[in-house]
């Protein structure tokens, strides 16, 4: 079954400081970048025809491995495999540790060790504090490419001391079997 899939991925800053001017009005200096925008259509260099989305609930001293290639399903049923990853989007209400697989259940496929994958090695990882954001992005026809069986887990481990509520988005090129 064809998918199609438009996306449009945009943030911007914008931040005012303001010092205390000792009794007097208080001078104010603001910041204002420029929206990054992003786009993802199933045509062009940006190419991307399925999202996945799922909320899970980790336990304390648990993990939860995301296997790129043949384990996640869409919003249809269907089993995906993404042959090119071009946004993963993970958010978190207590700090987690995201890897290509340390040490845990998915160090043997960690999404890690070649030149289009996105950890260097299977040990690194990302921290995200507590209420944090872990976003990005790979424009272009390369992304990042999961290499089944070899490199396609990424592990989201809880070591808070309570469940973790996680939202995880994936964005790029995948095939679908019902």
């Amino acid at each position: 079954m064809a998918t199609s899939m438009a996306a449009s991925i945009s943030a911007a800053i914008r931040a005012v400081e303001t010092r205390d001017a000792w009794g007097m009005s208080a001078p104010n200096a603001s910041t204002i970048t420029d929206t990054v925008g992003y786009s993802l259509s199933e045509s062009g260099s940006d190419l991307g025809d399925h999202v996945y989305h799922e909320s899970y609930s980790i336990a304390n001293a648990a993990e939860q491995v995301v296997d790129l290639a043949g384990t996640l399903t869409d919003k249809w049923g269907n089993t995906i495999t993404f042959t090119k990853v071009n946004l993963i989007m993970i958010s978190s209400d207590v700090a987690l540790t995201i890897g290509g697989g340390t040490g845990g259940a998915g160090a043997a496929d960690a999404f890690a060790a070649a030149a289009t994958t996105l950890f260097a090695a299977d040990d690194d990882m990302v921290n995200i504090v507590a209420g944090g954001w872990f976003i990005i992005a790979a424009p272009g026809a390369a992304g990042y490419v999961p290499v089944a069986g070899t490199a396609d887990v990424l592990c989201i481990s809880n070591d808070s001391g309570g469940t973790a509520e996680v939202d995880v988005i994936i964005m790029g090129l995948a095939t679908e079997a019902p």
